[in-house]
């Protein structure tokens, strides 16, 4: 693929990611998803931690 043909996306992005999902077997696009949803809930720990905790010195 040259260069002209690559999408228009943002010229630090490779297009690594958008295409290696493509790849994937149903089973390995299922774990890979999993595994996102599991971050997403992680971090949302994380936020609700940090808006619950008061800074010191205040």
């Amino acid at each position: 693929m040259s260069d002209t043909d690559k999408p228009a996306i943002h010229p630090d992005f490779d297009g690594h990611l958008e295409y290696s999902l493509r790849d994937k077997t149903p089973d390995e696009k299922l774990a890979w998803l999993e595994m996102m949803m599991e971050l997403q809930t992680e971090l949302r720990r994380i936020s609700r931690r940090q808006q619950t905790s008061v800074p010191s010195g205040m």
